[in-house]
Order: structure tokens, then C-alpha cells, then sequence
């Protein structure tokens, strides 16, 4: 058969490999699917050891960083290194993603339990299904469950290829601790100044190294530091605080599981004395009183028959891109 050579670098990020091949067709055939996905991976500006090793520099005694620190209370000895390893696999499983769902910070029962944004330990093992990889738990004792990651989770597990699966990922990726609370380290704060500028050089590389069609931003806290960063995001009800429901129905929508709901069409409705009373004066002409609240005519009119009055109500006018805010 012949020796065939297979050769490529780039220069760009430095990589490349140089491959000699000698075999049956069959063998040369699956050594060049591989090689054709080992050179997109070397395209990749965006790469998951660097990723790693910038989320592992940041050190911040205001921020839990599951990627390098031990909860005294429920992680295992190598917890650190079972969350990294889990993010590992997850940003393998995702390399191709086309859409960023980024919310701001997780919470003390989510990632800085698993190293996944927006999973909690209940939920690994439907992500262990989702993604055909076995992500480990961290920690001991009982499996908590965090509101955001049930409807998250709900969703995804949805989407039935994983070329589809969007990206999940937070601003700042680690759990800002509240050292004043009663329940640390077990307790959530509001991410402060200190807490982005921590974070600032890890969401850039994120955002410059990995292409996204689209980028939704769950929450108004995420929605409106994305966009002071300069970034072109949409924005997603967050799930809690009873949004739950408006969250998986636009997050729905955004991935594709279900269409736009159609606008209804107009609608006749009666209104009675909308403009004044509507009574007769003695010479025929419109009373034109005001009326009290919730009354169909003023005090002088209150036994006259009143007379309907119905407009229609035109329908807002769809734009080229669907305004979610008036369906839900």
C-alpha cells in the first residue's frame, strides 16, 4: 500500500502533528477521521488547559474557588481535583458550542459543589447521561438540590444531540462566600467590584477565544455586566424569584425545542363610558360628566340605559426578532 505521510502545523497557536501512515484502507480511513478532528481541535484559539490554568491562578479570600480550594465542611480530600476534572470533560463535551447561556456567580449548593455552573450534585447524573461521560462527585453526605439547576437541567436534558448543547458558564465562576453570615462558609453574597476585576481576565479569554452565534445572559445582573463589557448578549429571566416558568419557556424557544408562539389575533371588546358618562342631556346631546370609578354614568344619569361603545385593540407588530416579553 504504500506509506502515506500526513503533515500540519499551526502557527498561529504553535501546534501541529506529523503522522506516517502504513496500512489497509480501513485503518488509513479511520487514522484520517481522526487527524481531521485533531486539526480542528489545534485550530481552536481556545484552548481547555489555558482556560484551566487562568481559573486556577485566581485566589481571592472573598471568593471559594472550586477549582484549588477544600470546603472544611462537605468536600472529600481531593475534591479540587475532581471538580477540575469534571469541568475538564465538560468543556470537551461542549468545544463546539454555539450558544453561551452565562449567568453572574453560582450559589454554595451548585458548582462550588460539582465545578459545573449551574449543577447541583442531583443532577450529575442526568449530565453523566446527556454527555456520555462519567462527572464525579466531590463531596460527601447527603445530594443537595439548587433551584436554578432543577429548571436548567430540565431543559437541556431536552436536547437530544450533543452538538447542540450550549455552553453553561457564570461571569465570575466561583462562590462569593459571605465570611459575616451565621452559615458560612455555607451561605451566598452579591458579588461585589472586586469580585469581577478577580474574574476579569478569565471571561475575556472565554469571550475572545471561543465563538459564539449567540449569547444569552441569565439574569438582569449578567445582562447589564456583559454589556458594560461590551458584549452583544440577549437577555433570560433568571429561574428564581418565581421566574422559573418564563425562564424555560424562553430558553426553549432560544435552543430550538419550540417555536415562537404565534400572536393572537384582534381582539373586539366592549368599554363602557371610556371617555365620560355616557347619559343623554334634554337636548339629545352627550352628557360629557365625568364619572366615578367603576361606574357607567355620572350621578345625575345612574337609572339611563347606558349605550356600549366597542373599539378594537390592534395586536403589537412583530419585529424581525420576536420580543419574548410579550408572550410571557
Amino acid at each position: 500500500m504504500g506509506i502515506r505521510e500526513y503533515k500540519y502545523d499551526n502557527k498561529d497557536t504553535g501546534s501541529g502533528f506529523h503522522v506516517e501512515i502504513d496500512g489497509d484502507p480501513e485503518v488509513i480511513t479511520e487514522m484520517e477521521s481522526f487527524l481531521k478532528g485533531a486539526k480542528s481541535i489545534i485550530d481552536d484559539p481556545f484552548v481547555i488547559t489555558e482556560f484551566i490554568r487562568l481559573l486556577k491562578l485566581v485566589k481571592s479570600d472573598n471568593l471559594f474557588n472550586p477549582y484549588t480550594d477544600t470546603c472544611p465542611v462537605n468536600d472529600l480530600v481531593d475534591s479540587s481535583l475532581i471538580r477540575t476534572d469534571n469541568l475538564r470533560k465538560y468543556l470537551e463535551q461542549t468545544r463546539k458550542a454555539k450558544i453561551l447561556l452565562i449567568g453572574e456567580a453560582p450559589g454554595h449548593l451548585g458548582c462550588r459543589r460539582t465545578g459545573l455552573a449551574f449543577t447541583d450534585e442531583r443532577h450529575i447524573k442526568i449530565a453523566n447521561e446527556t454527555f456520555g461521560v462519567e462527572f464525579n462527585r466531590a463531596t460527601k453526605g447527603g445530594q443537595n438540590k439548587e433551584i436554578s439547576a432543577l429548571h436548567v437541567w430540565e431543559v437541556l436534558q431536552e436536547i437530544k444531540n450533543i452538538e447542540d448543547q450550549p455552553m453553561v458558564w457564570n461571569i465570575i465562576p466561583f462562590h462569593p462566600e459571605d465570611l459575616k453570615s451565621k452559615n458560612y462558609p455555607l451561605s451566598n453574597r452579591t458579588p461585589n467590584g472586586k469580585d469581577y476585576e478577580a474574574c476579569d481576565k478569565v471571561i475575556k479569554y472565554l469571550m475572545k477565544n471561543k465563538k459564539f452565534d449567540e449569547i444569552y445572559a441569565i439574569g438582569k445582573q449578567a445582562q447589564n455586566k456583559l454589556t458594560k463589557m461590551g458584549f452583544k448578549v440577549k437577555y433570560i429571566r433568571h429561574p428564581s424569584m418565581g421566574g422559573s416558568n418564563i425562564f424555560k419557556k424562553q430558553l426553549r424557544i432560544y435552543l430550538g425545542l419550540v417555536s415562537i408562539p404565534k400572536p393572537q389575533k384582534n381582539k373586539t371588546r366592549s368599554m363602557i363610558g371610556y371617555e365620560s358618562c355616557i347619559g343623554i342631556n334634554e337636548q339629545g346631546e352627550s352628557c360629557g360628566n365625568g364619572r366615578r370609578k367603576n361606574k357607567k354614568t355620572c350621578k345625575f344619569h345612574k337609572d339611563q340605559e347606558p349605550v356600549v361603545k366597542s373599539f378594537i385593540e390592534p395586536q403589537k407588530p412583530l419585529s424581525h426578532t420576536p420580543n419574548l416579553d410579550d408572550y410571557f
